[in-house]
């Protein structure tokens, strides 16, 4: 309420008092303050901007995990803030020069005046160019209207596919907005265009802080290597740059001339291509079964493995080679053992009497959410 038509700053605010943080709702939501006290009702304006500052629970940010984990804040609250920035403190010995030089330099004199860098605008300047900008009430074009609904939808789109700070909801939509106006003011322009929404865009998507994860190993030590070196040998050949089975005398870990063999290495793969392939096959497999259209035995639950590969080959229309082919079907089937053995997203309906992966019947776990 005392910042009304102003800036509201807040430090700590991961440490505000819960009933606190409820207070503020209506305050960052309707722009107002509603008070009932000694039988006396009044709404206040609070047409202010929030600015808060907050650490992380574990006191250092930790990059694997989602800034909701990361902050101790409701997700109420944060879905009522436009933009979030992640300040990490990298070691960097020229800014940690810079720094130390400015923080000693105000020490020193009390103020700006002898530091090497001087404002190029006086205080003055800078209050009556805002003053300015801030009474301007910039409208929005046509075309700019348009790119708000598509950067809207193509957030939508991009939040399935990589987890974000926060859901992409209608909020999202009215900060795009509420960033072009902010953009128009600050070059004085009357009309939101297509460059100020673009820009808008820009921020709200670097804001938008996304989990780093670590590459995901498949391990190339067990049956489905040996089955799919035999389907390899039937065809008449290995796929290039993959590893041939050892002779006999390689079962017992001694290859031919008694020198140890070398054990299989594990194969790394990005966590994108993973959960890529993964969400896949899993949401394939749930439409074909809702559907009606399985491919097991007798009519059964589930679908054949093999099918489910080739219908993920048949997707991809990058694979314009018989090798990058045999390369992908041969990482698809490791992505598969490693959902059914590591992850328990899927599992399997039937064992084929074949004894041949491919006949696997697979089936989703019911209780697992993509």
């Amino acid at each position: 309420m005392l910042a009304d038509n102003g800036i509201c700053c807040i430090d700590e605010f991961d440490k505000m008092d819960p009933h606190d943080q409820v207070a503020i709702h209506e305050a960052m939501e309707q722009q107002t303050i509603s008070i009932a006290k000694a039988g006396i009702q009044a709404t206040l304006n609070a047409r202010a901007s929030i600015l808060a500052a907050a650490n992380p629970t574990e006191g250092r940010y930790d990059p694997s995990k989602t800034l909701k984990q990361n902050l101790n804040l409701t997700p109420a609250i944060m879905s009522r803030f436009d933009l979030f920035f992640v300040v990490i403190d990298h070691k960097d010995p020229v800014a940690d020069r810079a720094i130390a030089n400015h923080i000693v330099s105000l020490h020193q004199y009390g103020s700006m005046a002898n530091t090497e860098i001087q404002p190029e605008f006086t205080t003055s300047e800078l209050q009556r160019y805002i003053r300015y900008a801030r009474a301007l009430k910039p409208a929005l074009s046509d075309e700019a209207s348009k790119l708000l609904v598509q950067f809207y939808a193509q957030l939508r789109r991009s939040e399935q596919s990589a987890p974000g700070a926060y859901h992409v909801t209608v909020r999202q939509l009215e900060a795009l907005i509420r960033l072009g106006e902010a953009r128009a003011r600050a070059e004085l322009e009357l009309t939101i265009t297509s460059e100020h929404v673009r820009e808008a865009k820009r921020l709200l998507k670097e804001s938008i802080t996304h989990v780093n994860y670590d590459n995901v190993d498949i391990v190339e030590t067990d049956d489905l290597e040996d089955e799919m070196e035999e389907v390899d040998r039937e065809r008449g050949g290995v796929a290039a740059g993959e590893a041939v089975e050892p002779p006999a005398a390689d079962v017992m870990g001694m290859a031919g001339d008694g020198v140890a063999a070398e054990p299989r290495k594990v194969k790394s793969i990005s966590y994108d291509k993973y959960s890529n392939v993964s969400k896949s096959i899993v949401l394939y497999i749930r439409s074909q079964e809702e559907d009606g259209e399985t491919s097991a035995p007798g009519g059964g639950h589930g679908l054949r493995q093999g099918d489910v590969v080739e219908w993920y080959l048949n997707q991809q229309d990058e694979l314009d080679s018989i090798e990058k082919l045999d390369e992908e079907r041969r990482l698809v089937k490791r992505i598969i053992q490693r959902m059914i053995k590591v992850d328990n997203n899927l599992m399997l309906v039937k064992e084929p009497e074949s004894g041949r992966v491919d006949d696997r019947v697979l089936t989703v776990r019911q209780d697992y959410v993509v």
